[in-house]
């Protein structure tokens, strides 16, 4: 039985694709967006809480919905850390 978010050759490409312009669309105006927004577990929460999709979801969503409510914040300074996990510089890696 194939596995429910399993994607075919040609689905992977397109999401790489669209992952890869994305992130190049980003790069291309970095005046678009603040230096730096932060978001703090509430307002994350808020953004990205609630129950896992019950049906797996059109990766273009996925991708606009990271875009707008993950990539463009800073998460906030964890106690006892002498950093911030900077989330805008991070892209790739998050996606």
């Amino acid at each position: 039985m194939e596995h429910p978010l399993a994607m075919d050759v040609e689905a992977m490409r397109r999401a790489g694709y669209a992952t890869v312009d994305a992130l190049v669309a980003r790069l291309a105006d970095p005046g678009a967006d603040p230096v730096l927004r932060r978001a703090g577990a509430a307002d994350m929460h808020a953004r990205l809480g609630g129950p896992p999709p019950e049906q797996p979801t059109d990766y273009g969503a996925v991708l606009a919905r990271v875009l707008a409510d993950v990539l463009p914040f800073a998460i906030a300074h964890r106690p006892g850390h002498m950093l911030m996990t900077d989330i805008p510089n991070a892209s790739l890696a998050v996606l």
